[in-house]
């Protein structure tokens, strides 16, 4: 396979598009218009071949385990900075005066946004 410039690869990808007309219009159900069909949109993803640097298939067994461990390791830090902030309840109380219900909301709250961040992201992915 031939490395091509960002011309010549767009030029690529748009000689491959279908044409508009050819794409179905679901209405407001999300039927498509022409079969009334409720089809879950179907995304194909192909690669340029067993050799495509890209394909994830094809990347070196290091690779995917280097890719793991950042992803595994960025984890268990996110996962262990919420259990520290419990080791300061100690502090917090007496320097700002509160109960330790009120000491908890700043783990409470990390907690909250973790899920927040899961299941936003998870519905950007799947529209």
């Amino acid at each position: 396979m031939s490395r091509l410039g960002p011309s010549e690869d767009l030029e690529k990808v748009d000689r491959h598009q279908p044409p508009l007309n050819n794409v179905p219009q679901p209405d407001n159900n999300g039927a498509d218009r022409r079969t009334g069909s409720h089809d879950e949109k179907t995304f194909e993803v192909a690669w340029d071949g067993p050799k495509d640097p890209m394909n994830p298939q094809s990347m070196a067994k290091a690779r995917k385990w280097l890719i793991t461990m950042t992803i595994a390791s960025s984890s268990f830090c996110v996962t262990a900075n919420s259990s520290l902030y419990t080791t300061t309840y100690d502090q917090l109380i007496p320097r700002f005066n509160t109960s330790r219900e009120v000491a908890t909301l700043g783990l409470s709250t990390f907690v909250w946004g973790l899920m927040i961040g899961c299941v936003t992201e998870r519905r950007k992915t799947q529209s």
